[in-house]
């Protein structure tokens, strides 16, 4: 048996993606052939290969802006050391649309977005303005004292 959660206010690009897998013309289709397009829209591997696809278009792009906008920091000229900066940024956003989907960043869930929209309206760095504070100060402290301008932390 498939499921698919969806949350209607926010739905996410796989919700959508699957979604428009499993809206099929049902005149003239068995309930067999019904059963067999339904499960091959949430075939994993359909679903992942695009995603690690774009995963690494924009993590190149990214890996190359970081370069661009801090020519000068010497350690982003060192690839080695940009792959692996760039590798704990993805993976530090991952983990934060993952608490901001279980509703753990103060029940925002467009908690990024309007953070990141909020930072460009300030004319501030996201990085510095908001990840910064957030991974290093915020999420890194233990749990009684885990107050600060993006609220309780859970």
């Amino acid at each position: 048996m498939h499921k698919l959660l969806v949350e209607r206010r926010n739905p996410t690009r796989h919700d959508l993606d699957t979604l428009n897998r499993i809206a099929l013309p049902t005149s003239g289709l068995s309930a067999e052939q019904l059963y067999q397009a339904q499960c091959e829209a949430f075939d994993v591997e359909r679903l992942t290969n695009p995603f690690y696809r774009e995963y690494a278009q924009r993590f190149r792009a990214v890996q190359e802006r970081i370069k661009q906008d801090n020519a000068d920091i010497t350690a982003f000229a060192d690839p080695t050391r940009l792959h692996t900066f760039t590798q704990r940024l993805f993976g530090r956003l991952m983990f934060l649309y993952f608490l901001q989907k279980k509703g753990a960043l103060n029940k925002n869930l467009q908690f990024i977005k309007s953070w990141y929209e909020g930072s460009l309206q300030r004319e501030e760095n996201f990085y510095r303005s908001v990840l910064e504070p957030l991974f290093f100060e915020t999420l890194n402290l233990s749990r009684p004292e885990a107050q600060s301008r993006f609220g309780r932390v859970p």
